[in-house]
């Protein structure tokens, strides 16, 4: 299955061999094990988000933009097999001005359970690394993001460790 947002198509991590011939739940950056980071928007996604496929990998100094809609959610997944523990890291960039923005971050199991909340606080312009303290120590697929009305860029997202 394949999901098109403002005119990309990303993998979403079910169903066939998506681009690439990559198969269900590997991320672009796959290659013999699974990796930490978000693999892609999710379909249960309720904003717009402008070039995803920047916020997929590692960090790579390109972003996704991120239009905030009031009590809607950004919805990420690491993808089966590539679940994550532990706390989660963030890269992100904030345009000169920005004093702060912060945002509710649902950590969710692969039902979408949702096993626990952090807060993700971006503090200062530029592009920055935060780290939003994950409570619970069972594996997380899904992120719910509260988005509010704000704009953010991301760049990636990584759990601490792949769940073994």
């Amino acid at each position: 299955m394949k999901e098109t947002g403002h005119g990309l198509e990303l993998y979403n991590g079910s169903g066939s061999a998506g681009p690439g011939g990559r198969h269900p739940g590997q991320s672009p950056y796959w290659l013999s094990a699974p990796d930490p980071y978000v693999d892609a928007v999710a379909p249960a996604n309720e904003v717009p988000v402008t070039d995803p496929a920047n916020l997929v990998g590692p960090p790579d100094d390109r972003f996704a933009t991120v239009s905030g809609r009031f009590t809607k959610f950004l919805v990420l997944d690491f993808g089966a097999g590539e679940e994550g523990v532990g706390d989660l890291e963030v890269s992100f960039h904030q345009p000169p001005g920005t004093i702060v923005q912060s945002m509710d971050v649902h950590f969710l199991d692969g039902n979408g359970q949702d096993l626990g909340q952090g807060q993700l606080t971006m503090i200062g312009p530029g592009t920055r690394v935060t780290t939003v303290t994950n409570p619970s120590t069972r594996p997380y697929r899904f992120l719910r993001l509260r988005t509010g009305v704000q704009t953010a860029r991301f760049d990636s997202m990584r759990a601490e460790a792949v769940a073994s």
